[in-house]
């Protein structure tokens, strides 16, 4: 069943990505810096990260990869202090942090594929920002102890939808964090397969000091005996759970939601 998990996911990641548009700059293999605003693509896999400076920027990787042979560089593309920024159709592999994005506002991270991150896949420092469609897979992960697959900081108001998070483990796993980040949506997103060795924390969601976050028609389904769904929520978070499913999980957290509504668990 893994193996046809991990094809599945390869596979609409590739279908997804065949579509991309043109763009008024191809990156050269020797950059590793985008300050001007306008559209950028790569041609080509390579094995320099990315960063990104200047506001207004759309990076489409289409379909192509930016992978750290050595797993010792920080972070795949790294977006900082630069507002309005889109990645999409990235691969991303063995890097610290796949996609940082550090005082970005209204930055769009979409369709990309992260695989083999050691701390995250991503992690997010900006308010009004979309995760969308990506998918994060860690089957074949040989370097994560202790990972928190989606980081949200500081986040106000970001959406997180349509994801997929499959095979993390480690001594600590947890799907998606959120911490000191309000109003933030949660949406149709899978976490899958999780396994931490550690007891009870094997973790869909955590929240930490994050007020009215919503989660709605969300999937967890877990294998380990002490996994658990959405853990931090109290009545003072005031929490909405609408329509999510839980498989395999101890606890799924959707009664604790301050509404609760149409949400399903089975052993």
């Amino acid at each position: 069943m893994r193996t046809v998990l991990v094809a599945f996911l390869i596979l609409s990641g590739l279908i997804s990505s065949a579509d991309a548009g043109a763009c008024d700059t191809v990156v050269a293999d020797d950059t590793y810096q985008i300050v001007d605003s306008g559209s950028y693509c790569l041609a080509a896999d390579r094995g320099i990260p990315l960063s990104i400076v200047g506001g207004d920027v759309e990076l489409d990787c289409q379909g192509h990869a930016i992978a750290d042979d050595s797993g010792t560089q920080f972070a795949g593309v790294y977006i900082d202090s630069a507002a309005d920024v889109t990645v999409r159709n990235c691969q991303i592999n063995n890097f610290q942090i796949g996609i940082y994005l550090r005082s970005g506002d209204h930055s769009q991270l979409v369709n990309n594929t992260i695989s083999k991150s050691r701390i995250a896949a991503i992690s997010v420092y900006a308010r009004d920002s979309k995760l969308i469609g990506n998918r994060i897979i860690n089957y074949d992960n040989p370097y994560a102890a202790w990972q928190e697959n989606i980081q949200l900081y500081l986040a106000d108001r970001a959406v997180v939808m349509n994801n997929v998070i499959a095979g993390s483990h480690g001594s600590s796993v947890v799907g998606l964090l959120l911490d000191g980040s309000a109003d933030v949506q949660v949406v149709g997103n899978q976490f899958l397969d999780f396994t931490a060795s550690e007891p009870y924390r094997n973790v869909a969601v955590e929240v930490r000091h994050s007020q009215r976050p919503k989660f709605i028609h969300n999937t967890m389904m877990m294998r380990t005996t002490d996994a658990q769904g959405l853990i931090g929520i109290t009545p003072d978070v005031e929490a909405t759970c609408i329509a999510n499913l839980a498989i395999g999980v101890l606890h799924s957290g959707f009664g604790d939601c301050l509404v609760a509504e149409r949400n399903t668990e089975a052993p």
